[in-house]
């Protein structure tokens, strides 16, 4: 079924209450099944179409482009505020439920059962009918924040601790020398 059976894959997902997989969308683009068989998951998706107001790491294909930096759980609309824009679905899954993710689509997924189990079937239509890889729309920049989300925050957040934790400590030098 599709363009390459040795990329048709079946995967077993099994966690507790509270387990996390961060916004992406399935590496290579096949469409998604998924199955919950036991405990339940809220899963949030967005259309290919989001991918800057999701903060895209952007790059190349195969590095971090499938992954984003705003986490939908818990958003920080001051580091992400585009984010407020993004419009996508919600899906509450139990166990018997199956979800189809298109290919190419941003899904978060939160398992929120005491224990889950579930099974994904990424699969691929004949080259002819499935979906291309989007181009990323918007501005050329979301191909930096790759850089900016994962090397330039955290340095700059570094440099703040480090920087005032010297300022710290030279406002009490110079108070103790006043003292003096």
């Amino acid at each position: 079924a599709g363009r390459d059976r040795g990329r048709d894959v079946t995967g077993c997902w099994i966690s507790s209450a509270g387990c996390v997989t961060d916004l992406h969308w399935d590496a290579f683009g096949p469409h998604n099944l998924h199955l919950v068989v036991a405990g339940s998951k809220r899963v949030l998706l967005f259309p290919p179409t989001e991918a800057v107001r999701l903060y895209c790491y952007g790059g190349m294909r195969y590095c971090l482009r499938f992954a984003a930096a705003v986490d939908p759980g818990c958003p920080d609309l001051k580091r992400h505020p585009a984010f407020a824009d993004a419009r996508g679905i919600e899906a509450i899954l139990h166990a018997g439920d199956v979800l189809f993710i298109p290919a190419y689509w941003w899904h978060y997924v939160e398992s929120t059962g005491e224990l889950n189990a579930s099974f994904s079937r990424w699969w691929y239509e004949e080259p002819s009918t499935h979906p291309q890889e989007p181009a990323l729309s918007g501005s050329p920049w979301v191909h930096l924040n790759m850089f900016r989300f994962l090397v330039i925050d955290p340095v700059a957040g570094l440099a703040r601790v480090v920087l005032g934790a010297i300022a710290s400590r030279l406002t009490a030098l110079l108070q103790y020398s006043r003292r003096s």
